[in-house]
């Protein structure tokens, strides 16, 4: 955190101005925010509020070595490490009037203990009655908009089948306690966050609620303990190769080129694209001049090795 938060219970009944209370947090731009070393933080600079329609922006974004996705129309978060998505979980975002805002952004403060204030009620940092639970990740004007968790009186925000009746926040992104919690010490500041608002989103595992869950990886991953350690690529001629790629997807950058001689270790399965649309891919680890990792087709795998 870059500004320390300080707090008196008496603050806000007394009517006193305090200098130092700087960092109080609303989610809502309908609340007046002190100025502040951050309080001029917008979208990445270049970007719009329609940057997330851009597709080969956002996916570029998204390819960053940790990276955020918030669906307002599915109303989850999609957690991506160098462009793979690896788990999502449920949210709630803004409520009709009050909607999340919609862009590229980058976290730009990491609070831990935020104390909160919106329209003359508050409530002290990590108190049982915070809305903005024990840790937000604020991305937007400031203190405004952010990411962070819940009370107990507002966990059944977060909980809901229906994604409309997760439309509850006055902009901010509500997560699950322990969801905030595990992102909160994956990413940094300076970690993009791409707002939107997509039909679907990747097939991945969903820890909603259940953090243990969100390192798993994509749904149906995991390498089988009965794989060999080292697979065997497979090629479909003499003289054949295969491209290692920097993502799961055909029209991605080709990092390597290995031939049938080569050995890979699969990390996990997932899925891609190629030209026929979906399919299935694998990150893998190999050694060419070093230790490597990257992405290979399923089809050019030895079919014992396949998951």
């Amino acid at each position: 955190m870059t500004a320390k938060h300080l707090w008196s219970k008496n603050i806000f009944a007394l009517g006193i101005t305090v200098a130092s209370a700087l960092a109080l947090a609303s989610c809502g731009s309908d609340n007046a925010q002190a100025p502040g070393e951050n309080s001029l933080q917008e979208r990445r600079p270049g970007t719009t509020t329609a940057s997330w329609q851009d597709s080969a922006l956002v996916s570029s974004t998204l390819g960053a070595d940790k990276a955020v996705r918030i669906n307002s129309r599915t109303n989850y978060i999609t957690y991506y490490e160098n462009g793979v998505a690896l788990s999502k979980w449920k949210i709630a975002t803004g409520r009709p009037g009050f909607e999340s805002p919609k862009g590229i952004f980058a976290i730009h403060i990491k609070d831990v203990c935020p104390p909160w204030s919106r329209n003359g009620a508050s409530a002290g940092p990590c108190a049982p009655d915070n809305p903005l639970g024990k840790k937000a990740l604020w991305f937007n004007q400031g203190y405004t908009y952010g990411m962070h968790g819940v009370d107990l009186g507002h966990l059944y925000s977060v909980t809901a089948s229906d994604p409309r009746a997760r439309d509850q926040s006055s902009g901010c992104v509500r997560n699950h306690p322990e969801n905030i919690e595990w992102l909160f010490a994956r990413v940094s500041v300076g970690t993009p966050v791409v707002s939107g608002a997509w039909d679907a989103d990747p097939q991945v595992v969903d820890c909603s609620g259940n953090a243990a869950r969100c390192s798993g990886g994509p749904a149906g991953s995991g390498r089988p303990t009965n794989l060999p350690t080292w697979c065997a690529v497979q090629v479909r001629e003499v003289g054949g190769f295969a491209n290692i790629r920097a993502a799961a997807n055909t029209s991605s950058e080709v990092i390597d080129v290995l031939d049938g001689q080569s050995k890979v270790r699969i990390v996990r399965k997932l899925t891609g694209e190629s030209v026929g649309g979906s399919s299935d891919w694998y990150a893998i680890e190999y050694t060419l001049g070093g230790p490597k990792s990257g992405f290979i087709h399923s089809s050019l795998i030895d079919s014992s090795c396949r998951a």
